[in-house]
């Protein structure tokens, strides 16, 4: 947990130059809260931040961020002109009762940060982006439509599982760690459409009763 707290950002930190390839990476772990993850989520921010480098990214990393300053970061983020922007999240995710009536199966999906959660009706209004590929990796519980996308020809969603099941966090390799995360790197082929790992990610995933989902406009974004 430490490692990854030595390389975290400030949440206010605004970037002071502008690469063409940029991850934003949200690592939670709920750290002195009674809905801690441990160090799984450190784990893998450490494995997305190491992978991602390695392919020419500028990663920017937040540990525990509140919930006010994930949507600051992803509006600064979003509006910037990368060519590229990949956008993970490491954390908790929940399922709540729709109260606003505008989704089929009655439940609304969230992101859960240490003070607070951001529905889907509000997480859709952060990806509104002239950014070429805007690609979200979601590896919460409840995810497969967390950003309620429609018909966004530039925003690629893979999320570690159906808005009904949860994604696991187990002990890989003598760590903990997403088994998402862990298998998505294993499997990827930069060199391919992001979406062409699916049925292989999917093969793993079913131990787990968890399954990805892939969503979005942009079919034919790499990493």
């Amino acid at each position: 947990m430490n490692a990854i707290k030595s390389i975290a950002l400030d949440a206010e930190y605004v970037t002071p130059f502008i690469p063409k390839k940029a991850a934003l990476l949200f690592i939670n772990s709920y750290e002195s809260t009674n809905f801690s993850l441990g160090e799984g989520p450190c784990n893998d921010g450490i494995t997305m931040k190491t992978k991602l480098e390695a392919l020419g990214y500028s990663c920017y990393v937040y540990y525990d961020v509140e919930a006010h300053q994930f949507i600051q970061l992803m509006l600064s983020f979003t509006h910037a002109p990368f060519d590229k922007l990949v956008v993970y999240f490491s954390g908790h995710g929940s399922s709540v009762k729709d109260i606003s009536s505008d989704e089929i199966d009655g439940r609304d999906e969230a992101l859960v940060f240490k003070d607070a959660s951001i529905l889907d009706d509000d997480l859709r209004h952060l990806i509104r982006t002239q950014i070429k590929n805007l690609i979200l990796l979601i590896d919460c519980c409840h995810s497969g439509s967390v950003f309620d996308l429609s018909d966004e020809k530039n925003v690629l969603l893979i999320s570690a599982a159906n808005d009904d099941e949860t994604a696991k966090q187990t002990r890989i390799e003598r760590k903990e760690q997403g088994v998402f995360t862990y298998y998505f790197w294993k499997l990827i082929d930069t060199k391919k459409p992001i979406i062409e790992i699916k049925d292989k990610l999917n093969s793993k995933l079913t131990k787990y009763k968890q399954r990805c989902v892939i969503s979005g406009g942009c079919v034919d974004a790499k990493l």
